[in-house]
């Protein structure tokens, strides 16, 4: 995969927390898989997938990627994500979509009025480089966001220079704070709901799309010792790239993320669809589970995931630093029949 897939599927994965990024930071607070494809993707159109010896390196190519992707990690940047609105250190450099999103709320929040104790908004605002923000929403607290706050966001045409890139916003987020407050003491808690509707941030290299809906909790005890558990029943994104589209829903799924100090422990499970080239030219569904949660420290990963798709199965055991063993079951009766020796660059 090229360098710049790989940047484009950070960028689309954290489309997740995007919209947590840009509604937390409005209200004064303190987010994939390689390869050609075409068009979205459906349930009804998605095949299981059949695994085998043979594509065996490309499926835990894939699969990897849904939790820790390159560097800090697919499900370590949605981490990252809203620990750049003050929770917690500043987001990765990857984040490009977290900090245009950033941006645009703290225009939302100058022009627009929601740092105003009690405020209740709907207006439209200009964007730097052209463009509308409507924001419109209900705020208990300047300072912070507190249970019971709800805020909502329509950007059109909405253009702005993120660290010298011109990114374009259009589409719809919704957020409500359902429990707790994003308070900069600790200990501290906080549960949101989030929907992304039409979601879409576009630059002369890529678009990257967004929909679906998004249930974060988080609680910490320092400001290096936090958990997160991410969830929901759809989300869809969608990155375009040198004319290259690719897509991935989840359903029914779930990831955790625990943060102590420079270790990071990741855990996924969720019903997949995606279109991937490495996997066909046509949609394919699977599920995807860690039996034994990915540890991350640097760039190294230990732990297990494990691919279930139309009667097969593969099991990765990762060894940091560098270690992949894949064991393939091709018939689904429960045995592995053939073990792979791999490493975790090649599989990146």
């Amino acid at each position: 995969m090229s360098e710049s897939w790989k940047a484009g599927d950070r960028r689309a994965t954290v489309l997740s927390v995007a919209a947590c990024a840009l509604l937390l930071a409005a209200c004064g607070g303190g987010g994939g898989s390689g390869g050609a494809g075409s068009g979205g993707i459906g349930g009804s159109s998605a095949a299981p997938l059949k695994i085998t010896e043979a594509n065996a390196k490309p499926v835990a190519a894939s699969a990897l990627e849904n939790v820790a992707s390159e560097g800090t990690g697919s499900t370590a940047d949605l981490v990252s994500g809203l620990k750049g609105l003050g929770i917690g250190g500043a987001a990765s450099p990857t984040l490009q979509v977290v900090r245009s999103a950033s941006t645009l709320a703290g225009l939302a929040a100058k022009r627009a009025g929601l740092s105003t104790t009690k405020a209740a908004v709907d207006e439209s605002v200009a964007c730097p480089q052209g463009g509308t923000l409507r924001v419109s929403g209900n705020v208990a607290d300047g300072e912070t966001l507190v249970a019971g706050d709800q805020v909502n966001l329509i950007a059109t045409g909405c253009r702005m220079l993120v660290d010298g890139e011109l990114q374009t916003l259009d589409g719809g987020l919704s957020l409500t704070v359902r429990s707790g407050s994003f308070a900069s003491s600790y200990p501290a808690q906080a549960e949101l709901a989030l929907v992304a509707t039409s979601l879409r941030t576009s630059t002369p290299q890529y678009v990257v799309e967004a929909d679906g809906d998004l249930l974060a909790t988080w609680s910490a005890s320092a400001a290096t010792r936090e958990s997160f558990v991410f969830s929901g029943t759809r989300f869809t994104s969608s990155l375009t790239m040198s004319g290259q589209t690719r897509s991935i829903t989840w359903r029914d799924w779930r990831q955790s993320v625990a943060v102590d100090g420079a270790q990071t422990t990741l855990a996924l499970a969720a019903a997949i669809e995606a279109t991937d080239g490495r996997l066909g030219s046509a949609p394919v569904s699977y599920t995807l589970t860690t039996p034994v949660a990915l540890v991350q420290v640097g760039s190294g990963l230990s732990g297990e995931l494990k691919v279930t798709g139309g009667g097969s199965a593969l099991l990765l055991r990762l060894v940091a630093p560098d270690s992949a063993t894949l064991l393939v079951d091709a018939n689904g009766d429960g045995a592995y029949e053939r073990t792979l020796a791999g490493t975790q660059t090649e599989l990146r």
